[in-house]
């Protein structure tokens, strides 16, 4: 049973907190007994939790579970895929109607000429599309290649030639569909923000206890309580607890943030480790999520009517060649004008284009880039600039131990253990590097006989030798224990080039610090340079981090330029003043600080592993987490150009051949002809990538199959 929640205001009472609940609910078999559709009312009643740190959201609702009731938020049908779903069936029923109408007019109409009534009656419905999108471009005063379609398969069924009119129709229903396909994926890339974020959250109320409640239910100057693990729901200030905090997502630092009371957090960010309660500030739209989502809503509207270059070339020759036609009706006669307009392009070329952007899809799918909007492909030819996002995109979202600073002559593995028995089972990420780096140096850890967790800070645990404590600088402080000199140096350094020190003490001494930096892709030099090799002339990195680590990898890579401390609508600045020197810009980015950003440039790519408002707003997703692909999405982009242009241009000289043979003896059938060998030609050109791409893909796998049986022999001939 899923009930929808309409009505989120609270009604407190003594040990319960009700909420209104109206259910729209559809009963199957497997469910109850019998499948019937209900509607019903009913009140849903949330009892009260005390204060707890390890309370979690959904206990509330496991008694309704239990009894057989799923509370949820109803996933709402996305309109635009629903309208491409009906207009895509739309297109069957033509297909349907025109193939059945050239059947009946071949082989049912000679016998028996009535049903020649039938099959006209089939070919104009299989126009309908068509003739309502010409009838729209007319009123709207636009030349469109559908008022050109129309007038030809006007003229030829007039004609009496049915078949012809058949073709014409066949086709145009087939160039709808394909350019569909590559136009629509972009219209159901609009934004949902609030994907990510909980449904419900925990308020805190005056009397100390915790409230379960719908997201939608949360106002401006409540408290709500996150714990470790949980994504902050609102913007606010912290008034109880400390936490670390990952933000990257939203501001692209690659450190997490050790935030107190008094300091502000942000929707969508999460709490590695502490208990945090934060006095909500900005909920819903007001949130700094919500906004950078409006943002990219309107950048988006404004690329979202953007002509494909094959239509443009057609709606421009649509009245220049209805003109002509007009011409030649009295001049010539009926024949002459009607082969002339069958022989124009009309609705093939949108239909190649297409197609050889399908093709392009299938090879970059299979590479593992998945291309969500051709027009990227159209640019990536042009491309001369491409601007890396820093944090998640050149690094991993991990971190490593770089170095080991000590005092007091201990060794610096004897720090790393202890440090790293300490963290062992901690989720944070500088946790998982120090046992990782205490593993890969095959350190036996001391053994822990008791520990203590101070929130937010630090670890406090008894070894059988030491006391043991690991944490930040502030930890340090509030454990009053002093920094050697050479560890404020490593510290303030440290600080410079945007690394960050954890901290080790014994008893009561600090004895070292461990370096922490986030981990380069490993692909990411190879990648850089591949670039260079096909033509990109100018390579940046556009980061929330500071100065030092930023200036560092672009050297590192070989990256010509650098921006740093830039937040995400100075992002989308720098990007929009790239445009504006006269850039063709590609920007790589995966976080929700990107989404702007992406949405300013001519090309714009994202990892799978990426934040979902990133994967949303990039026109192109690298489907593995790394950015090794990157480089054959320009290969095989600058492929998909090359071949559309070629394809098109083959068309461009069978149909203007055509068009102007129209005049001859028997150009009625030349346009027939070329019409076949301009779609059949232009067809084997615009797959023949494809083709290549299969069989080479073939040839490979079975080189490697041999490789692999020969080895395999001479392994056995060995032994």
């Amino acid at each position: 049973m899923v009930a929808f929640i309409s009505n989120c205001s609270s009604i407190m009472q003594d040990n319960v907190v009700a909420y209104s609940v109206v259910s729209n609910v559809h009963v199957s078999q497997g469910i109850m007994s019998s499948a019937q559709d209900t509607k019903f009312n009913s009140l849903v009643i949330f009892p009260k939790t005390t204060l707890s740190p390890f309370a979690r959201p959904n206990r509330a609702l496991a008694p309704f579970s239990r009894s057989g009731q799923l509370i949820t938020q109803l996933t709402p049908v996305d309109p635009d895929k629903a309208r491409i779903q009906k207009l895509n069936q739309r297109f069957v029923n033509t297909f349907n109607a025109a193939g059945t109408g050239i059947i009946l007019a071949v082989v049912v109409a000679p016998v028996l000429p009535a049903i020649n009534i039938l099959a006209v009656l089939l070919l104009l419905y299989s126009v309908r599309i068509s003739a309502q999108n010409a009838w729209n471009a007319l009123r709207q005063g636009k030349p469109s290649a559908y008022q050109l379609t129309i007038v030809a398969f006007m003229m030829v069924l007039l004609g009496g030639n049915l078949v012809m009119a058949g073709a014409l129709s066949f086709i145009a229903s087939s160039a709808l569909m394909l350019t569909t396909r590559v136009k629509g994926a972009t219209t159901d890339q609009i934004v949902d923000m609030f994907r990510q974020q909980a449904r419900f959250v925990w308020v805190v109320t005056e009397d100390g206890e915790r409230l379960n409640i719908p997201i939608s239910a949360v106002q401006v100057g409540q408290v709500v309580a996150v714990d470790t693990g949980q994504t902050i729901p609102v913007d606010g200030s912290i008034i109880v607890g400390h936490a670390s905090i990952d933000q990257h997502m939203l501001t692209g630092e690659s450190q997490p943030s050790e935030k107190g009371v008094g300091e502000a957090v942000y929707a969508s960010t999460s709490v590695l480790s502490g208990q945090i309660f934060v006095r909500v500030e900005k909920t819903g739209n007001e949130t700094t999520i919500a906004q950078i989502g409006q943002i990219l809503n309107k950048t988006l509207g404004s690329k979202a009517d953007a002509q494909l270059w094959a239509e443009d070339i057609i709606d421009k020759s649509v009245i220049p060649s209805l003109l002509i036609g007009a011409a030649l009706l009295p001049t010539f006669g009926y024949t002459a004008a009607t082969a002339f307009l069958f022989a124009h392009p009309k609705m093939k070329m949108p239909m190649l284009a297409g197609t050889a952007a399908l093709g392009s899809f299938y090879i970059l799918s299979d590479q593992g880039i998945l291309v969500k909007d051709a027009r990227a492909l159209d640019f990536l030819r042009e491309v001369d600039t491409v601007v890396f996002d820093k944090t998640g995109t050149l690094t991993l979202n991990k971190m490593q131990v770089a170095d080991i600073h000590t005092s007091m002559d201990f060794d610096p593995l004897t720090v790393l253990a202890y440090a790293a028995s300490a963290e062992v089972g901690q989720p944070h990420p500088i946790a998982h590097a120090i046992v990782e780096a205490a593993a890969q140096a095959n350190l036996t850890l001391p053994h822990i006989v008791s520990a203590r967790y101070e929130i937010g800070y630090g670890l406090d645990v008894q070894t059988e030798a030491y006391r043991v404590r690991v944490g930040s600088y502030r930890f340090m402080e509030i454990e009053q224990i002093p920094l050697p000199p050479n560890i404020e140096e490593a510290l303030a350094y440290a600080s410079d080039i945007g690394h960050s020190l954890v901290m080790v003490a014994f008893d009561d001494g600090l004895v070292g610090a461990l370096e922490m930096v986030p981990m380069v892709r490993p692909e990411a030099h190879t990648v850089i340079e591949q670039l260079h090799a096909l033509g990109i002339e100018h390579t940046y990195i556009i980061s929330g981090d500071q100065e030092g680590p930023t200036r560092k990898l672009a050297h590192e890579l070989g990256i010509d330029h650098y921006f740093a401390n830039t937040l995400p609508q100075e992002k989308a600045h720098l990007i929009e003043q790239l445009v504006e020197a006269g850039r063709i810009v590609c920007y790589v980015g995966d976080g929700i600080n990107d989404s702007i950003a992406l949405g300013k440039a001519h090309v714009s790519v994202s990892l799978a592993g990426a934040s979902t408002v990133a994967k949303d707003t990039a026109r192109v997703v690298l489907m593995g987490d790394n950015i090794e692909k990157l480089p054959a999405l320009f290969k095989y982009g600058k492929q998909y150009v090359q071949t559309t242009r070629r394809t098109l241009i083959y068309l461009s000289i069978i149909s203007g051949g055509a068009m102007l043979l129209a005049l001859a003896p028997y150009g009625l059938g030349i346009a027939m002809a070329s019409y076949i060998l301009s779609l059949s030609g232009g067809l084997v050109l615009a797959l023949e990538p494809a083709w290549k791409y299969s069989r080479e893909k073939s040839q490979a796998e079975l080189a490697s199959g041999e490789k692999l049986r020969r080895a395999l022999l001479a392994s056995k001939q060995n032994h």
